[in-house]
């Protein structure tokens, strides 16, 4: 199981870096190979589902836009990927939260 992780990372680092270059067919090949387990981090914080699909939908143009600030000496490509999909789940729950306040607060 190691061995397949290991794998995994070294092939969304060499799709991070072809990401990075503006490569639709890598972007399109990470997302395949790491949605799933992104979309688990989101749903974690979230718990609902259709939040869960923003988040990751958000992370996802996120990961598009900053490819290339990925440092492999700093973090693993998954980590780098799930900590992406973390703060945009984040987000999603202070907006969620805020426009639950809102309504609540007009009615």
């Amino acid at each position: 199981m190691a061995n397949t992780i290991e794998a995994v990372d070294r092939e969304l680092g060499q799709l991070l870096v072809r990401v990075a270059g503006g490569d639709r067919g890598a972007f399109g090949r990470l997302y395949d190979l790491s949605s799933g387990r992104l979309f688990a981090v989101a749903k974690a914080v979230l718990r609902r589902q259709e939040l869960a699909e923003e988040a990751l939908q958000e992370a996802f143009v996120k990961i598009w836009q900053r490819a290339k600030q990925y440092d492999p000496a700093q973090a693993k490509p998954l980590a780098w990927l799930a900590a992406m999909a973390l703060n945009q789940a984040i987000d999603v729950r202070r907006r969620f939260a805020e426009r639950i306040s809102a309504t609540a607060a007009e009615a």
